[in-house]
């Protein structure tokens, strides 16, 4: 048995020699590397060496996550998540659960806040985003601060699990201490608040982008910097951050920070109306009541006169969407003809009778 076991060793060993870098994955995963197998799911979720394949990526996550894979326990919990098809939401629940019972502190955290949205038992949630914290996860103290938040006499203690968090990267803690500063909390001056804002939005958080670029735009803390606002607004708004994308609407309607452009406040007014944002669906009515942007039935009306589908008809596309400037004059009936091409008196035929003998009938008129 030990001569066989020592051969098939030897076999594999060459065969993996002989591979590139997905075969000898491959090898791996068949022979039971839970790193390998993780390592070739991956590979299937972004088709990096393979086919994109995601019911077979979760093929192997799955064998990887029963091996005791903390990395792939926590990777199908994510995909689940996302896909959300039949079972997947208890597929996503059991793995997360799987990876927070093994300890890992993010797992965790992510549980108890998991627990907390879905409406169940907040006591359960408070353990688990207790354990985060204590074992020093930024996104476990963030939530563990926000909890004590809504208690009376924490303030020093969330202050401190913020700024640790804030302090090991987290942008979310950051952001909480910049709007907590902004709200006036006394033991945050405005020079810190000022520094996790900067913190925050460099590290790509949406709403501290924006409102870095309104301090920007007014002068709030820093030099009013109109160009600087409109870049800290672009950041935001590529995130879908509407209240950014509002911003780069007025920017270009109004042209300060920007030249003036409708067709581009229209692009960033709708994005932001179609997120309900009130302002920005009445400053979309108002470029369109100005006529600055065309409506859709209109751009097709012009692309059909200006492109040669309407045979470029004189002067047809300069009229469209515009009213008439030609004053409406009544005309009297005498003059809707010129005297040269007066039309003759009308003929009026004699009136006839049922009389038998027109000879003696008064009534028939001479001609």
């Amino acid at each position: 048995m030990q001569p066989l076991r020592i051969a098939l060793a030897v076999v594999s060993a060459l065969a993996l020699l002989a591979c590139n870098e997905v075969d000898r994955t491959r090898w791996s995963a068949r022979f039971g590397s839970s790193e390998a197998q993780r390592a070739l799911g991956e590979r299937f979720v972004t088709g990096d060496g393979v086919d994109k394949n995601l019911d077979e990526a979760l093929v192997w996550l799955e064998k990887a996550a029963d091996g005791g894979s903390i990395a792939a326990q926590l990777r199908l919990a994510a995909l689940y998540g996302e896909r959300n098809a039949g079972g997947d939401a208890e597929r996503a629940d059991r793995w997360l659960r799987a990876a927070a019972k093994a300890g890992d502190a993010r797992a965790q955290g992510m549980l108890g806040e998991k627990i907390l949205a879905a409406g169940g038992d907040a006591s359960e949630a408070g353990q688990w985003i207790e354990k985060s914290a204590a074992s020093g996860d930024p996104h476990g103290m963030v939530a563990q601060a926000r909890r004590l938040a809504r208690l009376s006499g924490k303030d020093a203690e969330v202050l401190a699990l913020l700024t640790r968090a804030a302090e090991s990267g987290d942008p979310d803690a950051a952001w909480e201490i910049a709007r907590a500063g902004a709200a006036g909390a006394k033991d945050i001056d405005a020079e810190t608040a000022l520094r996790w804002l900067r913190a925050a939005a460099d590290a790509g958080h949406p709403a501290a982008q924006a409102t870095l670029g309104e301090r920007y735009a007014i002068g709030n803390g820093v030099d009013a910097d109109l160009a600087k606002a409109r870049e800290w607004f672009e950041r935001s708004a590529a995130q879908g951050y509407a209240p950014a994308q509002e911003a780069l609407g007025f920017i270009y309607q109004t042209g300060h920070g920007a030249d003036v452009n409708p067709t581009e406040a229209a692009k960033w007014f709708r994005l932001a109306a179609d997120q309900k944002r009130p302002a920005a669906m009445n400053q979309l009515g108002v470029l369109y009541a100005q006529g600055l942007i065309p409506d859709e039935e209109t751009a097709e009306q012009i692309s059909f006169y200006t492109s040669g589908s309407g045979q470029h008809v004189p002067d047809a596309a300069s009229g469209i969407g515009r009213p008439s400037t030609r004053a409406f004059r009544p005309r009297s009936r005498t003059s809707r003809t010129s005297p040269s091409r007066a039309a003759a008196p009308r003929r009026i035929p004699p009136r006839r009778c049922a009389c038998t003998s027109a000879a003696r009938c008064s009534r028939i008129r001479s001609r």
